[in-house]
Parts: C-alpha cells; structure tokens; sequence
C-alpha cells in the first residue's frame, strides 16, 4: 500500500494522525483540554421562563420558547400549554421576529445562549 492511500485510510478510518512532532502534539492536547475545559460550564437550566424576557418577549413567549429550546414540536407544546397547534406556531412566528432570526434551530441557540 502506498504511503499516501495508507495515511488516506487512517483519517477515513478516524485513527489517529501519523506522530509529528512532540511541541505539536502537546499544543493540540493543550488546545483540546482547555475547550472541554470551557464546555463544562455551559448547562442551560431549563426550570425557568424569566431569563428568557430579556430577548423583550412575553411571558407566554418565553413560555413557548423555554419548550422549543428543549427541542420540543409545534403539537407538543400545544399539548404542554393547552393551545392549539396553529396558536403555538403562531407564537413561534413572533419569537423569531423579535429574537430576529429566521428559523428555530437559530432561536433554540439564542435562548441556550440566554440560559445558561
């Protein structure tokens, strides 16, 4: 096997690189533990909806939007809060033009961002 399709199977195969050289290695270690480092602080608690009002939002917004950052659908927060599918998605719609972004996945980062 030659050497190029030897290193080429190693990264398809998720092994580890070929050693290089030993300041290297000790940065990408130093690299690597630091960021676990700041990863741990970072647990949004999901108890409770107050924080969320600094995004200017309504109570009942922030509400909706605690269970949307927990990744949960339009019917099941309808269910949790007792409304109907098409009040939950209306709601939705507000949030994410006054957290001004244009999709839930984005609105889930900005109110993890704001919990934790």
């Amino acid at each position: 096997m030659q050497n190029s399709s030897k290193r080429r199977w190693r990264c398809w195969l998720n092994y580890p690189p070929e050693p290089g050289p030993r300041a290297d290695l000790q940065k990408a270690v130093r690299s690597r533990l630091e960021r676990a480092k700041q990863q741990q602080h970072f647990v949004p608690r999901f108890d409770d909806s107050a924080p969320l009002i600094k995004l200017a939002i309504s109570p009942r917004e922030a509400e909706l939007l605690l269970w949307v950052a927990q990744g949960k659908g339009n019917h099941e927060i309808a269910a949790i809060l007792d409304l109907s599918v098409a009040a939950a998605k209306k709601y939705a719609i507000h949030i994410f033009a006054k957290a001004g972004v244009e999709s839930r996945s984005a609105v889930m980062l900005r109110a993890i961002e704001v919990l934790a």
